[in-house]
């Protein structure tokens, strides 16, 4: 499956939208919010593999998933500040979604999919440590809540900045949602869910 040429790729330039964007009285109080969330766009958190398996090795959650949320929370600064109209922060937004789509899986650790006793909200039976064909070594085959809205967030991102991003970086994010999110969902058309 590949996606039409034109999605993900005309940008928003000055449409209806972004101009009524641009002119809400919200937006300024908006960014300002989304400055305390996320007051640095240069340091970007690293999602390792060690936080992400703190889940599998005592259940913490808040690791990983802080370092996941910050991270895009500052993407969505970033983007919010160029649809307003400043470009400062592109060099950000370019590391920010290249760095998103770097990461191994864009499901939380908490909601990999480990069996049918996953599914059923059960603990999942573990006698020893996971063997090597996990979500983190096989091509996605599961889609997330999060998973999906990533994808949402880096599709949405590239729609409003368009050219105004490199076209590497928009074909890269391109190329990652269809293989992370429309590749499983037609593959597998299923969903624990």
């Amino acid at each position: 499956m590949r996606l039409r040429p034109e999605v993900l790729q005309s940008g928003a330039a000055e449409t209806d939208l972004v101009a009524q964007v641009r002119r809400s009285p919200a937006a300024p109080q908006f960014l300002d919010a989304l400055r305390q969330t996320a007051p640095d766009l240069r340091a970007i958190p690293q999602t390792t593999y060690t936080l992400y398996r703190e889940f599998e090795r005592c259940g913490a959650r808040e690791g990983y998933e802080a370092v996941y949320f910050a991270k895009r929370a500052q993407l969505t600064r970033g983007v919010f500040e160029m649809l307003l109209g400043d470009d400062s922060p592109r060099d950000a937004v370019h590391d920010l979604l290249w760095s998103i789509c770097e990461e191994t899986s864009w499901v939380l650790p908490a909601h990999e999919d480990q069996g049918p006793a996953f599914r059923e909200l059960k603990p999942p039976p573990r006698t020893g440590p996971l063997g090597a064909h996990t979500a983190l070594t096989r091509e996605p085959d599961a889609i997330d809540l999060f998973a999906a809205e990533t994808g949402a967030s880096l599709a949405e991102a590239v729609y409003l900045l368009g050219e105004r991003l490199a076209p590497e970086v928009r074909q890269r994010v391109r190329q990652e949602v269809e293989r992370r999110i429309f590749k499983p969902y037609l593959a597998y058309g299923r969903g624990h869910w």
